[in-house]
């Protein structure tokens, strides 16, 4: 009984909306987005042309609203995720390929993982499940779609990332990558290429502590809510916070 009312705990976050720890307050004053934010209506008249105007200039962009009628915001509840994971050991850590790093990785299934969140306290940096296995994401990508401006490119495999508020990735950088929000809210701070850093330290203490001293240098803020899809071009360094319990995929693609 007492591991229902966790889970149920964790359904519930799941489903909350966003809260505000005291190293958002800083942000509080900003409500607008630093990077281009595009309505799809914009795209489909033509008034947009996120290749000419996005990628072949290598400037980031949310399209707000763009994966509103893609199933998967309908489907991937955790009951849902659950069920398709199954017994599956899912990887979880304080950041996403931490082994790179040197530091610890944990395997959970889906359920042990939401145990574990809700009984983990607020003090520890939250365990962020991120996985890019395909034999294991394959049954949930039917349940995407992609944008006709990321059609053309070649990409790499998916990467799965469910966490809690204040779960997320240090600022690292990589190539053309576009991340669709499933559920939940993210916020997102980005660096040009001219800025370019990456660090091993969890975003929320990132954002807590280097992010707040007086010789930080101040990066692009947007936040990614459900249904967004946000592209982050080669080269430009960014972290991500959950500011809720969240669920994305993100595909790295190269563009030519």
């Amino acid at each position: 009984q007492q591991q229902q009312q966790q889970l149920q705990g964790a359904s519930e976050e799941f489903s909350a909306e966003p809260c505000e720890p005291p190293h958002h307050q800083w942000l509080a004053t900003k409500q607008a987005c630093d990077i281009a934010e595009i309505q799809p209506s914009e795209v489909y008249r033509g008034a947009v042309d996120l290749v000419r105007d996005f990628l072949s200039l290598r400037k980031p962009f949310v399209l707000r609203n763009a994966a509103a009628e893609w199933p998967a915001l309908a489907l991937w509840t955790l009951p849902f995720l659950q069920q398709t994971f199954g017994d599956v050991l899912l990887k979880a850590a304080e950041i996403p390929y931490s082994s790179q790093y040197g530091l610890s990785e944990a395997r959970f299934t889906l359920r042990d993982y939401l145990l574990h969140v809700a009984s983990a306290g607020s003090n520890s940096t939250p365990l962020y499940v991120f996985e890019n296995r395909l034999s294991i994401l394959q049954p949930l990508l039917k349940d995407l779609r992609n944008l006709a401006a990321f059609k053309p490119y070649p990409v790499n495999p998916p990467q799965f990332a469910l966490g809690p508020d204040q779960s997320g990735s240090p600022v690292h950088f990589h190539q053309d990558a576009w991340n669709v929000c499933v559920q939940g809210s993210k916020e997102w701070f980005l660096f040009p290429p001219d800025q370019a850093q990456i660090s091993s330290i969890p975003a929320r203490d990132w954002v807590a502590v280097q992010l707040l001293a007086p010789t930080s240098t101040m990066p692009w803020r947007c936040v990614q809510h459900r249904g967004d899809v946000l592209y982050v071009p080669d080269m430009y360094s960014h972290a991500v916070l959950n500011r809720n319990f969240s669920v994305a995929m993100a595909v790295e693609f190269y563009f030519r």
